[in-house]
C-alpha cells in the first residue's frame, strides 16, 4: 500500500489506516508512507517503509515516496497485490482514489512565491494522477461523484471502476442524549445558545468557509439570529480569518478552535454541521456528524451528499455562487431545529451500520479478480 499517511485524522488517511489494519490481520503487508500510527509499525504482519520528507517539504516528499514505492514494487514482483492512492505511484494493480485533482482547481493559490509553488505542484499532481489512474487495472473510488470525475476528467474506463464508500468509528460517533449534550456544552464552556460547527482546512476556498463567514456576518445583523459558530481546522488563512472576525465585530459569534483531536465531543455538543464545500470527493466529517445524529447542511458537490435520503435533501446546497442560499438554509434549519434532528435519526442509524470493517471487506471484494 502506498500513500502519504496512515493516521487517524483526515478522511483518506483514516480510510487507509483502517484498510491496512484489516489487511494486516490476514496477510503480510508492506506500507510505503511518510507517517503511520505506532500500532501499525508494531504489527508482526506489517512492514513499514518510511519515506522522510526532505526539509519537511511535501513537494519533495511526494517524489521520494513515488521512487520508493516503485523500487519496492519491482523488488516484490507481480505476484504481490498493490494499492496506490491517486498519483502516489503508477502501479499497475489497484488505485484507490480519494480526491481528483483534475476535478477542482484551487481558487486561492496564494501570492508571489507561494502562488508559483502551488501552481507547479498542482500541475505535477495532474500529470501524476493521470499517469497512475490510466495504468491501474482497477480504480476504486470513494463515491459515485468521484467515479464520474475519473471518467470525465481522466478518461478511466467504466469497466475498471469500483465504488466503495467509507465507514466510520460507530462506537465513537453516535447520538447522545439531551442531558449528555448539555454536559458536554458545560465542559466546553459553550453556554446554552444553539451551536453550529464547521470542520475543514482554512488554507484555500475549497471547503467554502468564505461562504459560511459571509452568511454568518449577514445573519448576525438580525436580532433573531442566536446561533454561535465553532470553527475546527487550521491552515494558512486561519490568522486572517481571526483578524477579520474581530474587525467585523463577530468575536462573540464565531469561535476558532484550531486543530482538535476531540471532534466526536465537539460534534455531540453541536446542533448543526455546515459543510458548503465547492468540491469534496466524499466528506468523512459529514459522515461522522450524521452518525452522531447531527443534522448537516452539505454541498451537493460532495460525494457524501449522494447518500442523503429524500427527506433530508432540503439541507443540500446547490448554489455556491453567493452566501444568500446558505443563509436561507440556515434560517430554515433554525426555525425547525427539533424536526430536523428527528428527520436525521433514521439516516444516522443507516450510516452507523457501515463500520470501517464493512468498508475494508467491501474493498477486498471489489478488487478481487473474477
Amino acid at each position: 500500500m502506498v500513500t502519504g499517511d496512515f493516521v487517524s485524522h483526515g478522511g483518506m488517511d483514516r480510510a487507509n489506516l483502517e484498510l491496512a489494519k484489516y489487511l494486516g490481520q490476514r496477510a503480510s503487508v508492506d506500507l510505503v508512507t511518510h507517517r503511520c500510527e505506532a500500532a501499525l509499525a508494531e504489527s508482526e504482519m506489517i512492514r513499514v517503509h518510511q519515506c522522510v520528507r526532505p526539509m519537511n517539504a511535501n513537494v519533495l516528499g511526494e517524489l521520494v515516496l513515488k521512487r520508493k514505492a516503485m523500487s519496492i514494487a519491482k523488488r516484490l514482483g507481480t505476484q504481490v497485490r498493490s494499492i496506490s492512492n491517486g498519483g502516489c505511484a503508477p502501479l499497475t494493480d489497484v488505485n484507490w482514489v480519494h480526491y481528483v485533482h483534475a476535478a477542482y482547481c484551487p481558487s486561492s493559490p496564494g501570492y508571489g512565491l507561494r502562488a508559483i509553488k502551488n501552481n507547479v505542484h498542482y500541475r505535477r499532481c495532474l500529470r501524476w494522477e493521470r499517469q497512475a489512474l490510466l495504468c491501474a487495472q482497477i480504480v476504486v473510488c470513494n463515491s459515485w461523484l468521484t467515479a464520474r470525475h475519473v471518467q470525465e476528467h481522466i478518461g478511466v474506463s467504466d469497466s475498471k471502476i469500483r465504488v466503495v464508500y467509507y465507514g466510520a468509528d460507530t462506537g465513537t460517533f453516535k447520538p447522545v442524549t439531551t442531558e449528555e449534550q448539555n454536559s458536554l456544552r458545560l465542559s466546553l464552556n459553550w453556554g446554552t445558545q444553539p451551536s453550529a460547527i464547521f470542520i475543514g482546512a482554512l488554507g484555500d476556498r475549497r471547503k467554502g468557509f468564505d461562504l459560511l463567514y459571509d452568511a454568518w456576518r449577514s445573519l448576525c445583523q438580525r436580532p433573531d439570529w442566536d446561533v454561535c459558530l465553532r470553527v475546527v481546522g487550521r491552515g494558512a488563512d486561519l490568522a486572517q480569518w481571526k483578524r477579520r472576525a474581530k474587525q467585523d465585530g463577530l468575536g462573540e459569534r464565531i469561535e476558532f478552535l484550531g486543530f482538535r483531536t476531540d471532534v466526536n465531543r465537539l460534534l455531540s455538543a453541536s446542533d448543526l454541521l455546515v459543510h458548503p464545500a465547492r468540491y469534496e470527493a466524499y466528506g468523512l466529517g459529514v459522515h461522522e456528524a450524521i452518525c452522531s445524529g447531527v443534522p448537516t447542511i452539505v454541498s451537493a458537490f460532495s460525494g457524501v451528499a449522494e447518500r442523503y435520503p429524500e427527506n433530508c435533501r432540503d439541507l443540500q446546497l446547490h448554489d455556491l455562487t453567493s452566501h444568500a442560499p446558505l443563509c436561507e438554509k440556515l434560517l430554515g434549519w433554525r426555525r425547525d431545529m427539533e424536526n430536523w434532528r428527528s428527520r436525521f435519526v433514521p439516516f444516522s442509524e443507516s450510516m452507523r451500520c457501515r463500520t470501517w470493517q464493512t468498508m475494508a471487506e467491501d474493498f477486498v471484494e471489489a478488487v478481487s479478480y473474477r
